[in-house]
């Protein structure tokens, strides 16, 4: 996925594979399983979302989240520090 816009995902379970350039990422009610590195101006986690990866996430501004955050380490802590 790439272009100008912002990606919203509302619902279901959806995968990130390949690449993915988009200034924003916001996650509704949605699970989403990134199996790519991740560098985003905006980072959006609804109270009901899920976001789960292996990889890293950059935010270069507004990170914010009501969900649940998972990396490889099975938490958000081994996320986070993820590099």
């Amino acid at each position: 996925m790439a272009g100008a816009g912002v990606i919203n995902f509302a619902s279901g379970t959806q995968r990130l594979n390949g690449s993915y350039s988009l200034t924003d990422l916001n996650i509704g009610d949605a699970g989403v399983i990134s199996n790519i590195a991740l560098n985003v101006a905006a980072f959006n986690l609804g109270t009901n979302g899920a976001f789960q990866s292996g990889q890293t996430l950059n935010t270069s501004g507004l990170f914010t989240w009501g969900g649940t955050v998972s990396g490889a380490g099975g938490g958000a802590t081994d996320f986070f520090n993820n590099s």
